[in-house]
């Protein structure tokens, strides 16, 4: 999906979009997640995550590009999970260095200051 597309969903909301995929089924090529949600309402919540996956992709969309060339069977979404569980990683590792580089500032304006004693 394009960055447009996944911004026009979001815009009309994901409980709208499921319920036109729902409505207007393309016979040549189903969508696997309404397969899996068939006979289950869409509940407020399953919407919920869904629109947080797409907010992910929005903010991520460059990471989500790469995922998208390198990755087999990433047209269908089959391998998004490994996706999201690398950028848990990546934010993970910003937040830890981030944190490290703060104390290290905070070291230098504290221990600088004593050094000139």
């Amino acid at each position: 999906m394009t960055l447009a597309n996944l911004r026009g969903i979001l815009h009309r909301g994901v409980g709208n979009y499921l319920n036109y995929l729902r409505d207007n089924p393309d016979p040549l090529q189903p969508v696997p997640l309404l397969e899996d949600l068939t006979g289950r309402s869409l509940a407020p919540r399953r919407e919920r995550w869904l629109q947080l996956i797409l907010q992910t992709l929005i903010e991520n969309y460059e990471e989500y590009k790469d995922y998208n060339t390198t990755t087999p069977q990433s047209d269908y979404g089959e391998n998004l999970h490994l996706l999201l569980d690398f950028l848990r990683l990546k934010v993970a590792y910003e937040r830890h260095g981030l944190a490290a580089c703060v104390r290290c500032v905070l070291v230098h304006d504290v221990v600088g200051p004593l050094r000139a004693l």
